[in-house]
């Protein structure tokens, strides 16, 4: 989190990330970002209106089906995954310097688990 704000995005978790990964340039429904993800659909709609309040996010009606909505990322929030990816990358940098190769995957791997497991 201190990455991203570095970067003027306060506020937002690897959870906000995680999402914005999963869309793509024609939209993505809630229920397939919860799939994405494996959380609820509740948590991905939370995550969602917190991204659309800082528009990193647009929700749109799906033409296809009027009932449906849409989630499409924005400029800032292709920015906002860009940046990300570049805190990523500096982070493991920095535990490639002070582990090695070899260490830095193996621990990358087990923080995944952690984070996966606590959800």
């Amino acid at each position: 989190q201190h990455k991203y704000a570095q970067q003027g995005h306060t506020g937002l978790t690897l959870a906000h990330t995680a999402l914005i990964a999963t869309l793509d340039a024609s939209g993505v429904r809630i229920v397939t970002i919860a799939e994405r993800m494996t959380i609820t659909k509740q948590f991905a709609g939370r995550l969602v209106d917190e991204l659309t309040t800082r528009r990193y996010i647009t929700v749109e009606t799906d033409p296809t089906d009027r009932r449906a909505t849409l989630v499409k990322a924005t400029n800032e929030g292709w920015q906002f995954l860009d940046d990300a990816c570049q805190a990523r990358r500096e982070i493991e940098q920095m535990f490639e310097g002070v582990l090695g190769v070899e260490r830095r995957d193996d621990s990358m791997v087990r923080l995944s688990r952690l984070v996966t497991f606590s959800r």
